[in-house]
């Protein structure tokens, strides 16, 4: 029933998020063994409570929001699957997010930054878009042609010439 899916709500485990906050000292990007404690670190009931307070007074309450962004393209099957190149490193805004509202810095993430274009799921894709235009270059803001300053002049009369060279019919010799 479609009328389920809109009531579900994901939400995050405060007495969770109080363990990565407190573990958090024992994160590192290190090869080397982490140092355990030798006694144990309960959370406490405050801690729990600290946590449902910031995500109250930041968030709105322990649900988590519907604020998913696409950071890599989707998997693509009918693309080869032999050696690709590893993906570079990527941030989450889920994660800077709840980092954030925990008081904590990234030590295994790094932040994130948005594309400068979406992800494609094409690695072909060509991006087309002229979003870099210089201001006086390409068209003009209503879409019309600006005057470009490299432009090669045909001279007059030569529309026959553009012509065949568009239809592919003109000997290279001639030109």
């Amino acid at each position: 029933n479609d009328d389920d899916v809109d009531k579900t709500t994901i939400c995050y485990d405060a007495e969770w998020l109080a363990v990565l906050k407190k573990t958090h000292n024992l994160t590192t990007s290190d090869s080397n063994r982490v140092q355990l404690p030798s006694f144990p670190t309960p959370i406490s009931q405050e801690e729990t409570e600290w946590i449902c307070q910031e995500l109250q007074s930041k968030s709105g309450g322990l649900a988590i929001p519907n604020n998913f962004v696409m950071t890599v393209g989707p998997f693509d099957p009918t693309r080869s699957q032999q050696r690709q190149p590893p993906l570079p490193w990527m941030g989450n805004p889920q994660t800077d997010r709840i980092l954030s509202i925990l008081g904590l810095d990234h030590v295994i993430t790094i932040p994130f930054q948005p594309p400068q274009h979406p992800p494609s799921a094409d690695a072909n894709e060509i991006d087309l878009d002229d979003d870099n235009d210089e201001e006086g270059e390409g068209e003009d803001n209503l879409g019309g042609n600006v005057k470009d300053e490299n432009e090669v002049d045909l001279g007059e009369g030569d529309e026959d010439d553009v012509q065949g060279i568009v239809d592919g019919k003109v000997d290279i010799r001639e030109c």
